[in-house]
């Protein structure tokens, strides 16, 4: 684990010692070679996943839909002074369910003195059994008729959609789009969560924005026609500065993005981003990370590709070392939406990534090597509830594989002197964001991570920096498992202004707590603070925190636990 600038002098003196050793004497140089390396501070190594960076912390909003109300059926005003013995009911036009399914609605009034109005109550709560299951557009409705020897004919017309329009530039993903607004079509009666699920996919389409519009079949009793109306964003590029930095590479933080949106059938999303620290600086890290995400199919799944490769050299404490990391990261994933709907939503990723780390000192003497070959299985849920909160919950499973050279516990060459590249380890994160009254909110967040045995950097467990323990460096302490968390009060104040809309104050406590497995004890920390929220522009987002270290020294304050002021800017094209 990382903890205080004391043990990092320790192990600067340590490595000086031994490569003292090495220059003196061939033999020593051999004795190096089989002993285990030093521990690498993850903070020290480029980050090639860029968690530095923020994320959304809310599912993006849904769609707009349109949908007209049922057309109302009254009976006439005598409807109560038209009595008769009820013998029969005949349902014209059901296909969803079995007619013997429905006899439990009328049932109770056969053989019985029913009036008119009994009637338009029955074909109500007939209408109302379609509605409840999601038949959104199903009516049943009393025709006119000659009530004779007590036989009522009742006629339900099971809604459907007989044609769809799309309006609007979509460019390349027409085909693709209609693929996913197909099913709303084929399915008679039409079921909202089918509706409601294509215009959602459709909407996640790199670029696109979508709503829909039923209106009335000018010529089909009970059908409707969708109006799919969509625009398209080509390109989108963002900017963002922060001092969210540490020590070792630098404070001051700087990403570029921009991404390329559908211009191909497959609706993909093709992705650059830099990401650099004190440029100006000799000790910083340098990472550039190229995605792509690309439609298969007209269901939603997708597959996602990453390649990140990043440079650093760490200043601080091992500055005198002149330390050099290079490392990649290589992915492929497949990720399908299970659920997809505006109050819950449930995706699955399955994928494989590699990843090399290669580390040296003093020019070209290995520090360690670093190869990791991992299955991951994740599941994401995000859902709205009863009490308008909004929430997040995910799980991933990740499964170090001995395959393509992976690091193996027996190397001498790895970053952790305990690690290994066949490590299993599970972790979960939830969130919620919670109206109180008004504009008050109260967001909270939590991470974990449980490692079944000794992990490498890459893969241990970090608190500190933006997402927990803001009072502090980012990956101030690391270990095999920990757990994480952060809780905010918001105040959300709207403006009278159309750029400049809304200004959010916050006040926040978070932290955490981190163990290895080969070690007795835990590390902890915990920061408070508060800060301010601007959002001008539409395009724009700036960010004010005074963070005070609690329970550990922080870096950041010198060694001490004194307020830190720390800021983020950035910009949206």
């Amino acid at each position: 684990m990382i903890g205080t600038e004391c043990a990092a002098i320790l192990h600067l003196r340590w490595l000086f010692a031994l490569t003292v050793g090495v220059a003196l004497a061939a033999p020593m140089q051999h004795a190096m070679a089989q002993r285990a390396s030093p521990d690498i501070p993850p903070a020290a190594l480029p980050d090639v996943r860029l968690q530095r960076l923020p994320t959304e912390e809310a599912p993006s909003p849904a769609p707009q839909l349109s949908v007209p109300p049922p057309a109302p059926a009254y009976p006439s005003p005598s409807a109560g002074a038209v009595r008769f013995r009820l013998q029969r009911v005949d349902l014209f036009g059901v296909t969803a369910y079995p007619v013997t399914e429905l006899q439990a609605t009328f049932d109770p009034l056969i053989d019985t003195e029913v009036t008119l109005a009994d009637i338009y109550r029955l074909a109500k709560n007939i209408e109302r059994r379609y509605r409840d299951d999601g038949y959104f557009l199903s009516r049943a409705i009393v025709p006119v008729q000659t009530v004779e020897d007590g036989r009522v004919r009742l006629q339900v017309l099971e809604g459907f959609v007989a044609a769809v329009r799309i309006e609007g530039d979509v460019g390349a993903v027409q085909s693709l789009l209609q693929a996913y607004i197909d099913p709303v079509t084929r399915e008679r009666p039409l079921r909202f969560a089918t509706l409601e699920r294509a215009l959602l996919l459709a909407n996640d389409l790199p670029g696109l924005s979508v709503s829909g519009l039923l209106q009335p079949a000018p010529s089909q009793p009970g059908a409707a026609d969708l109006v799919v109306s969509a625009s398209r964003q080509p390109f989108e590029a963002s900017m963002l500065v922060d001092n969210l930095g540490d020590d070792y590479t630098g404070r001051y933080e700087y990403a570029a993005s921009v991404s390329s949106n559908a211009w191909t059938p497959l609706g993909e999303r093709v992705s650059a981003v830099g990401f650099v620290t004190n440029p100006f600086d000799d000790h910083n890290q340098k990472v550039g990370q190229f995605s792509t995400s690309w439609r298969l199919g007209g269901d939603g799944l997708a597959l996602e590709t990453i390649y990140s490769y990043g440079v650093s050299h760490p200043g601080s404490t091992v500055a005198p070392l002149d330390i050099e990391s290079n490392t990649w990261l290589a992915g492929a994933s497949a990720v399908y939406p299970v659920i997809r709907s505006r109050s819950f939503n449930l995706s699955g990723r399955f994928g494989f990534e590699a990843l090399n780390d290669n580390v040296d000192f003093f020019g070209n003497t290995t520090l360690s090597r670093d190869r990791l070959r991992v299955l991951l299985m994740t599941a994401n849920i995000d859902f709205r509830d009863a009490w308008r909160g909004t929430n997040t919950f995910e799980t991933t499973l990740r499964q170090g594989l001995p395959v393509l050279d992976a690091t193996r516990r027996s190397d001498d060459d790895k970053s952790r002197s305990d690690g290994t590249g066949q490590a299993t380890v599970f972790q979960a994160s939830l969130s919620r964001l919670q109206p109180v009254y008004d504009n008050l909110a109260v967001y909270v967040a939590s991470s974990g991570q449980y490692a079944f045995t000794s992990v490498l950097s890459d893969q241990e467990f970090l608190l500190g920096g933006a997402q927990f323990g803001r009072g502090y460096d980012y990956a101030t302490l690391a270990g095999d498992s920990g757990i994480g968390g952060t809780a905010e009060l918001r105040y959300t104040q709207p403006l009278p202004w159309a750029e400049f809309d809304r200004v959010q104050v916050f006040g926040f406590v978070d932290g955490g707590r981190v163990w290895d497995r080969q070690t007795l004890g835990e590390d902890q920390l915990t920061s408070t603070g508060g800060g301010l929220r601007l959002f001008p522009f539409d395009r724009l987002f700036f960010e004010l925190v005074g963070a005070k270290p609690l329970t550990l020294d922080s870096g950041r304050a010198n060694g001490d636990r004194d307020p830190q002021f720390l800021f983020r800017a950035v910009g949206r094209l």
